[in-house]
């Protein structure tokens, strides 16, 4: 197979936007991993900063020069007409008609064209790592007859859709089992009132953000990334001492319940029952709510109860603070109601939650296997394609 010159079959296309302040575009964005394009939300003229835009048209390689080397290399469609591209997108257009775009994409998205990509992207930090045009158009790629390029178009389309489709399916399955995790969840927590336990404020049987203690020695440091939002636990927490730990951290101890009060962590089920190993106290982030239970209530069940969706839905109505920063106020944990049985019916229905969350965490986990399999064999597919001939 001959091997030609990017630059002898791939042109450079620019055609600059004068920007109007007052007119609204949607400029695109090139996702990393061979991810495709997408469309930032339309904004005005005098929103779109200070870079120089350019016009993005259907059937073109666009390349991000930033991130070419992490395979943000995509083909623009019908659905990218009539939107523009930052200074930072490179758009090729062919040469007398002799390559398909879909091709050279597919091939620098493969084993045998990112190296190529990532050797025209000089820099020794990913954020340096730019690619340059003279090195890209340099580069030397082999390229068969335009029938064949298409033929082999056609065939890896074929192929890459259905393992896209089966990653794609295996995705929503797992938010399905999600959502039906937590209507289970929610069904019992709920559930407990309708059979008469009483509901009291969170307050009267916890304490919220106790005073912290006077401790010595090692103690359990949990940032916030320690928390498994799917099981509701501590994940991986590190031992320090005190003394590393205590300034700007907050204080809990064994048997208490961390609650993260801040977007996106809350709703996504940032909370852990305190399971210490080895250690009575830990210090974790600010952003957390510590709950101290009483003897009236198990933390098992508590931990439950502020984890269930429908709490978080009533935490998530009690922000306050600005888009990004908003928090749930310690006011509201401690008027929050909840529902209180009593202690031998908690024990029973901590167990069956138990386990509720735990298969749901099983199917989770069979879920993201059998997507990795299916983006495993689309990168197999590509790579296979392009493989130099024995």
């Amino acid at each position: 197979m001959k091997r030609v010159r990017v630059g002898d079959v791939l042109r450079l296309k620019r055609r600059p936007v004068a920007v109007d302040p007052t007119a609204e575009y949607v400029s695109i964005g090139v996702r990393s991993f061979g991810k495709g394009i997408f469309h930032y939300p339309p904004t005005t003229g005098a929103e779109l900063g200070k870079l120089r835009f350019f016009e993005i048209h259907p059937a073109e390689l666009v390349v991000s020069n930033i991130k070419a080397w992490e395979s943000a290399i995509a083909v623009s469609s019908a659905a990218d007409a009539a939107t523009i591209g930052s200074n930072r997108f490179l758009t090729y257009e062919p040469i007398d008609g002799a390559i398909d775009v879909r091709y050279a994409c597919y091939f620098f998205l493969s084993e045998a064209g990112l190296p190529l990509i990532q050797r025209a992207s000089p820099g020794s930090a990913d954020r340096n790592r730019t690619l340059a045009i003279d090195r890209f158009e340099n580069l030397a790629i082999p390229l068969p007859g335009i029938a064949e390029q298409q033929r082999l178009v056609a065939r890896l389309e074929s192929a890459l859709g259905a393992t896209r489709l089966a990653a794609e399916q295996s995705e929503r399955a797992s938010r399905l089992d999600r959502a039906l995790t937590d209507s289970l969840v929610d069904a019992i927590v709920t559930g407990s009132a309708e059979q008469g336990w009483p509901e009291v404020p969170l307050g009267d049987v916890a304490t919220v953000n106790p005073r912290p203690a006077r401790v010595e020695g090692l103690v359990a440091f949990v940032p916030m990334s320690a928390v498994d939002q799917n099981l509701g636990r501590i994940a991986s927490p590190e031992l320090r001492s005190v003394s590393e730990a205590r300034s700007g951290y907050r204080q809990f101890r064994r048997g208490d319940v961390i609650f993260a009060r801040i977007t996106p962590c809350m709703q996504n089920g940032k909370s852990a029952l305190a399971d210490l190993d080895g250690v009575e106290y830990g210090y974790g982030s600010t952003e957390f709510h510590v709950l101290r239970p009483s003897e009236g209530v198990l933390a098992r069940w508590l931990h439950h109860v502020v984890r269930s969706r429908g709490f978080r839905e009533r935490a998530l109505g009690a922000f306050t603070g600005t888009a990004g920063q908003q928090r749930v106020p310690a006011e509201f944990m401690r008027s929050a109601q909840i529902p209180v049985p009593p202690l031998a019916v908690q024990r029973t229905l901590v167990a069956r939650l138990d386990r509720i969350v735990r298969l749901g965490d099983e199917l989770r986990k069979r879920r993201e296997k059998q997507s990795d399999l299916a983006k495993a064999l689309h990168q197999s597919i590509l790579n296979h394609t392009f493989a130099p001939a024995a």
